[in-house]
């Protein structure tokens, strides 16, 4: 038997083990996620490069791994919910997801914007044409933004080397659509761990494959929403960019909403941690 003061020591020692373990089960499955997206990119890049006979440095593919980054750790997220749906509260689940956002934010409207401009610098680009303003990042889309605004050119284009031609609707889309994929990373994981209680009775096999379906079914309706809400926004200047950026994220809050519904259905509470089962 152990003595009060042991039992105390092993309780303090406990707590921070489980944090541990808690974040393990969250962040594992992105990290690998994340991993074998930039993998499965990055071959993709290596193969059409070789068929095509272009050789990339590794310069070059240092600087695209940013954006990759950036752009797919929202979309992974959903594997973390769905492995921490057990083991995390609803509240420590959000928190994590809003850090998940925050980094890839930080990638996708500063780190590949500098990127970006580093590879094309090296590469010998005629910079002061295209970018004179230096690389695409928050402030440097709202100086374009103002200027193209204040005075506004007899018409717009997307052609190479006339940044002050840029509509300022387009400019505003890409203020705002490098957040609103940031902030899919939420949403995501609200799906995963919407998806991990709808499959929790499932055996082992027929539970992964559920969630790789519910995965897919919750990101690539949404990647294709970011796609044409930026193809809207290019179409017409008149169109508002702010809702162009953030309307796609309607599609992921619907599949949220009818994830609940059926939740509902079935008398399970997602709000409430349930306790962990062999299962899980």
């Amino acid at each position: 038997m152990l003595d009060p003061a042991q039992l105390h020591v092993r309780q303090r020692l406990r707590k921070p083990l489980t944090a541990i373990l808690r974040m393990k089960r969250f962040f594992l499955p992105v990290a690998v996620w994340l991993a074998l997206l930039v993998g499965l990119a990055l071959s993709h890049l290596l193969l059409t490069g070789a068929f095509g006979g272009k050789s990339w440095s590794g310069l070059e593919i240092a600087c695209l791994l940013p954006g990759w980054l950036g752009l797919f750790l929202p979309f992974v997220a959903f594997a973390g919910g769905s492995a921490a749906y057990s083991a995390l509260k609803p509240g420590s689940l959000v928190g994590r997801a809003l850090l998940l956002t925050l980094i890839s934010y930080g990638l996708l409207a500063f780190a590949s914007p500098l990127a970006d401009y580093r590879a094309r610098t090296a590469e010998g680009a005629n910079l002061e044409a295209e970018l004179p303003l230096g690389p695409l990042t928050p402030a440097t889309l709202m100086e374009l933004r103002a200027r193209a605004e204040a005075d506004p050119p007899a018409e717009f284009s997307f052609r190479v080397g006339r940044p002050y031609e840029r509509p300022p609707n387009w400019l505003t889309y890409l203020l705002h659509s490098r957040a609103a994929v940031a902030f899919f990373a939420v949403l995501a994981v609200l799906l995963g761990q919407a998806a991990g209680f709808l499959t929790s009775g499932l055996a082992p096999p027929a539970r992964r494959n559920a969630r790789w379906a519910l995965g897919l079914a919750s990101g690539i309706p949404f990647f294709f929403a970011v796609s044409a809400g930026g193809a809207w926004v290019r179409s017409d200047p008149s169109v508002p960019g702010m809702v162009g950026a953030w309307l796609p994220l309607m599609v992921p809050a619907a599949e949220l909403a009818f994830f609940w519904f059926l939740l509902r259905a079935r008398g399970i509470d997602c709000t409430v941690r349930p306790r962990q089962t062999s299962n899980d």
